[in-house]
């Protein structure tokens, strides 16, 4: 696949969404916490 297509959708998506992913709790907060 490609790498900058799945960083994409990752910062897309709001937290709530990724919360139920299995997303590293570390970099969840800190998605939550930025300004992207």
């Amino acid at each position: 696949g490609n790498v900058a297509l799945d960083v994409a959708r990752v910062l897309l998506r709001d937290s709530a969404a990724l919360a139920t992913t299995d997303i590293a709790e570390h970099a969840l907060v800190a998605l939550a916490e930025s300004s992207i």
